[in-house]
């Protein structure tokens, strides 16, 4: 099967970059919990619900490094922190076993990893319970991780800042310090994904979604002019996401925008935002036009939704076959 040119182009040039990723790191925990057959606690006579599987993925910042692993770079650097506890061992573990370098991944004695632990019944998610989502990093944590991410900074040809947890990892003091990285490293693109204060990260390529632009307008067209108008440093790109409508790209005076890529049967949504974040980094990284990185990220999102039930990841094959798909 004869792929698209710029796929292959864009693939080549992403197999010869180094990716760092800064941010919130956690686990996603599935426990599908199986009839408790009225089963009572002897101790509090409550009701016992026991899980009858169980397993375990990366979430926030481990699953975009997880997702810049699988598109076939050369190397991955984590910058973040973990605790002493066990989700800490099992998040650095995952990450190892992906490929990914956690030599800068810390573990900080009184930090909680944090965890979204989702129980389902049959395929319904019940209410998620939520470790570690009130960390709070002293000053002498702060100093090291922008340490060590100016450091990796060097080693790298594009970094992710993941801001997820709204009282996470990257609060204001700490962005003051990652503005100050940025701006040491001006000709390394460094990519923002925050969810609650991108607008405070200065001189960085933003990737948004309508959400957060605040656009209510059923429509991508408005989606694009609405990310046109944000106030933001025109140098750099700016990608916004529209779900099941496709994604826009701003580069300086030109708006591109392409459509979703229809995806047969059941999606997924969950994780395709670090996907997309993923991809936008490493086709920057190596060169790749901004049109084409927006065709790739699109392409690669659309492999993710795809996988049912995990935070997945898209492959240079993957993407491969559902370009071959498309273009049939």
């Amino acid at each position: 099967m004869t792929y698209p040119a710029w796929l292959e182009q864009a693939l080549a040039a992403v197999s010869r970059v180094r990716v760092a990723v800064f941010g919130d790191f956690a686990l996603d925990a599935y426990w599908y919990l199986g009839d408790p057959e009225g089963e009572v606690s002897v101790e509090t006579g409550r009701p016992v619900q026991r899980v009858a599987e169980q397993s375990y993925s990366l979430g926030g910042a481990g699953n975009v490094a997880v997702n810049v692993a699988s598109l076939g770079v050369v190397e991955v650097k984590v910058v973040g922190v973990v605790g002493e506890d066990l989700f800490g061992r099992e998040l650095r573990l995952r990450l190892e076993q992906a490929g990914v370098d956690t030599e800068h991944l810390i573990t900080v004695g009184d930090w909680q990893t944090t965890v979204f632990a989702k129980p389902h019944v049959g395929r319904e998610e019940q209410d998620r319970i939520d470790f570690g989502t009130w960390n709070k990093a002293d000053i002498g944590t702060i100093e090291e991780l922008t340490g060590r991410l100016d450091g990796v900074a060097y080693d790298c040809d594009a970094v992710i800042l993941n801001q997820q947890l709204e009282h996470g990892l990257s609060r204001k003091g700490l962005i003051a310090h990652l503005n100050s990285v940025i701006a040491d490293h001006a000709k390394t693109p460094f990519v923002v994904d925050s969810r609650h204060r991108w607008d405070r990260y200065k001189g960085a390529v933003h990737k948004l979604n309508r959400a957060e632009i605040g656009c209510e307008d059923d429509d991508i067209n408005a989606v694009a002019r609405t990310a046109a108008a944000i106030e933001r440093d025109a140098s750099k790109p700016l990608f916004v996401t529209d779900g099941g409508r496709g994604m826009i790209a701003i580069d300086g005076g030109e708006t591109y925008v392409v459509p979703a890529i229809p995806v047969r049967g059941e999606v997924d949504p969950v994780g395709a935002g670090d996907t997309v974040i993923a991809a936008i980094a490493a086709a920057l990284a190596a060169g790749v036009p901004v049109p084409d990185t927006l065709r790739f990220a699109n392409l690669a999102a659309a492999v993710t939704v795809s996988k049912l039930g995990t935070t997945g990841t898209a492959s240079p094959d993957e993407l491969r076959e559902l370009a071959g798909q498309e273009d049939t």
